[in-house]
């Protein structure tokens, strides 16, 4: 029976390293050949030689940095995307800003990790994607969870006024500055009876059943602002 060696295991793949900067290639090359599932690594200095490089070589991982000359990561990430389903991306970058996270998750990036990240994380990060896991860098997760939270919550408060009309937005408010059924017919010069009905349609598609709950509603949903 031949024995198996441990290497033979070992899942290998193949990189495209994106980046404008030779030296930050240079080093990045040389702790990834360090990388036991690394088995070859291709350089490219912007999007427009990574996709050229996809198109002649077998590649299973892009690292790629955001802003190079030419066509940038977000772009590059659009075409791979579109292109070659089944490459793994990997933005590799120094930039911690929220929008560039969200461009690339919503691109449907693989990975996000810092340039300053260590052999150990690289490591990590190929095995990951290689077996169709993402990875994210802790920096990176914490401030894409918050961000993917922010977003929902502002998409949810969005649907929630979809039915609300401007004129119940309009008595809405009133009803938050307290004013009375009567004082919100004088200003809107409509009849107190079509303000009631506009105030039982509020609650019911605010959900709430008073002055309080409506108040927190609009609070909740910039619609009324509490003047100290």
């Amino acid at each position: 029976m031949t024995a198996i060696s441990k290497t033979e295991n070992i899942k290998r793949v193949n990189i495209i390293i994106a980046d404008d900067h030779p030296i930050f290639r240079d080093g990045l090359k040389s702790v990834m050949k360090k990388i036991p599932e690394v088995r070859k690594i291709y350089e490219a200095e912007n999007g427009v030689e990574t996709i050229t490089l996809l198109e002649q070589f077998p590649v299973d991982i892009v690292f790629t940095d955001i802003e190079m000359p030419l066509m940038d990561g977000i772009e590059c990430t659009k075409i791979i995307r579109l292109r070659y389903p089944n490459v793994k991306i990997i933005a590799l970058t120094m930039f911690n800003s929220i929008k560039y996270i969200l461009d690339l998750y919503d691109e449907g990036v693989d990975g996000y990790i810092l340039k300053n990240t260590d052999i150990e994380e690289l490591s990590k990060s190929i095995k990951a994607v290689s077996n169709s896991e993402q990875y994210y860098t802790k920096e990176i997760s914490d401030v894409l969870y918050s961000s993917l939270l922010k977003r929902e919550i502002i998409s949810n408060q969005k649907s929630e006024l979809e039915n609300i009309t401007s004129r119940e937005i309009e008595i809405m408010k009133m009803v938050c500055e307290q004013l009375t059924s009567l004082e919100i017919s004088a200003k809107l010069f409509i009849s107190p009876k079509t303000v009631e009905r506009h105030k039982e349609n509020i609650f019911l598609k605010t959900g709430t059943k008073n002055l309080a709950g409506l108040a927190v509603f609009a609070i909740k949903h910039g619609l009324y602002e509490i003047i100290k």
